[in-house]
């Protein structure tokens, strides 16, 4: 474990206005029609709510008790489902998800999710994990959560880049898991893909293991990209006729990619089948009586499922819908849920700190300070209250241009840093940001490095601590490494994200340099 110091510095130059950008997944469904209720009378806030907590999920819910706990038993089944049917040994969540069920579209407008298009929210951070979801179980929004939710188990295990038809076809194949009839069933063709499968123009195969100008393609092309990646992953889990298995043959072919080779060689020599030929059997595969989903046993994967339901107060429903909201950008209901929650003493520090934060993306710097103060005088020992301040005195240095008062504000930053790291260790955005001071200020890039490294040890599918890894690898003259991470940056990122634009930044910068 890495001892965390505090550092005096002299300047501190401009930070990344990017790194509070928080990358948030969006899951459009395109004909999904759903029937809305007429909106209740009562305030969101001022409805029933529960939460029901698992050792891995805490649902808050206005949702009945029944329906959420039928979600819980979905979240954890999946999720001890996915480690019997791979290699991922780590399926225990680093940072805690906090999902929010909803009833209606309207209620998730109040969270600033405003297109009737848009089914739910998956968002990823350093802090804790953001799931939105309207309605819950058995709908089609489900799928395309847990299809983001594959990718961060996935990239929480083991650090091989997978090749984006076998990410993004592997996060379909197991999005689409459902539980019915006592039996949990992977391999369920995805409710949205099947019209891209019976109707639309079929891409070559060939086209799919190697996607070149991906991102240019349109959405209906994109559509058929996610929709023939899923059925070859299918066609590959469960080839008839063939003796090796599936993880022998990807291994051998992430074992041919890294040494050089090209993707169509690489997945011909792996997989000992012809890629002209793939498109022919893979469409006689799905036509065949055998594309059956793969089925375990409820009972055999969480025999003993006893959640914990618990009521919940106004004031606490209220805190939880703030940070959502802010965490979503909305910050006039953020507003109002804070200033509910400050009205009890247990939701009070928190609420405090969230009405400072509010001020001080809104760059009143001076009106913020009262409130992170009051925050850590009310919970000195909660260690996010700590780095919430550490966070203000981070962004306020960030914004001035005096370079005195600049060294003050960062030394106060780093003070309260380390006091979060005390108070507990295993939090990745505590390495992550402390690293960042010494990227910006001292440019100190071994020391920013270790901890990064740390940050990634801990939380290894987060982004922002990629792409911050390959930036201190790069200075500290690291090329290989620093490519490494802003490839994987590069192929984990939506397309024109801030982190991809700065990876591909990097690798030109790399590149030009060695040349």
């Amino acid at each position: 474990m890495i001892q965390i110091g505090v550092k005096t510095s002299s300047r501190y130059g401009k930070l990344m206005k990017t790194r509070r950008i928080r990358s948030i997944v969006v899951l459009v469904l395109g004909m999904l029609i759903v029937a809305v209720n007429p909106a209740s009378g009562k305030e969101l806030e001022d409805r029933k709510w529960i939460e029901v907590r698992t050792p891995n999920f805490h649902i808050r819910s206005a949702l009945s008790e029944k329906s959420t706990v039928e979600l819980a038993r979905y979240l954890e089944t999946f999720r001890v489902a996915v480690s019997l049917v791979t290699n991922i040994s780590r399926v225990d969540s680093p940072i805690p998800t906090e999902i929010y069920a909803l009833k209606r579209q309207g209620d998730l407008k109040l969270l600033g999710i405003e297109s009737s298009s848009v089914a739910g929210i998956f968002s990823p951070g350093l802090r804790r994990n953001i799931i939105v979801i309207r309605n819950a179980y058995g709908k089609e929004e489900i799928h395309l959560i847990m299809h983001e939710y594959v990718h961060f188990l996935t990239r929480n295990h083991g650090s091989l880049n997978y090749p984006k038809w076998y990410d993004e076809g592997f996060a379909e194949y197991l999005g689409a898991s459902r539980m019915r009839s006592g039996n949990f069933e992977i391999g369920v063709v995805p409710d949205g893909r099947r019209g891209s499968l019976a109707y639309s123009r079929w891409i070559p195969l060939r086209e799919i293991l190697a996607p070149t100008n991906y991102d240019k393609w349109n959405r209906e092309r994109k559509a058929m990209f996610y929709a023939e990646a899923w059925a070859l992953v299918h066609f590959l889990q469960n080839r008839p006729d063939h003796s090796a298995s599936f993880r022998q043959d990807l291994g051998r072919y992430i074992e041919l990619i890294e040494s050089g080779m090209g993707d169509i060689s690489a997945f011909e020599e792996a997989f000992a089948i012809t890629a002209y030929d793939l498109n022919k059997q893979v469409k006689r595969y799905l036509e065949s009586s055998s594309l059956l989903a793969f089925q375990i046993k409820l009972d055999d994967l969480i025999p003993d499922f006893e959640p914990d339901v618990i009521s919940l107060s106004r004031e606490q429903v209220s805190l939880g819908l703030a940070q959502a909201a802010l965490r979503l950008g909305e910050y006039d209901s953020a507003e109002r849920w804070f200033t509910i929650a400050t009205t009890d003493e247990t939701t009070r520090p928190q609420a405090e700190a969230g009405l400072g934060d509010l001020l001080k993306f809104g760059d009143e710097f001076e009106a913020a300070q009262p409130y992170f103060e009051r925050a850590i005088a009310l919970a000195p020992d909660d260690p996010y209250i700590q780095l919430d301040l550490a966070e203000y005195w981070h962004d306020r240095a960030s914004d001035s241009d005096d370079p005195a008062a600049r060294a003050t504000y960062i030394t106060r930053a780093r003070t309260h840093y380390v006091e979060a790291w005390r108070l507990d260790d295993t939090m990745p955005e505590t390495y992550t940001l402390y690293a960042q001071t010494f990227l910006m200020e001292e440019q100190r890039y071994d020391f920013a490095v270790e901890l990064l490294e740390q940050a990634e040890s801990i939380l290894p599918s987060n982004i922002t601590v990629r792409r911050m890894l390959a930036e201190a690898y790069m200075g500290a003259g690291r090329t290989e490494e620093a490519i490494a991470a802003a490839r994987s940056v590069l192929a984990w990122s939506h397309n024109e994200s801030a982190a991809a634009n700065r990876a591909r930044e990097i690798l030109a910068e790399l590149t030009a340099a060695e040349e």
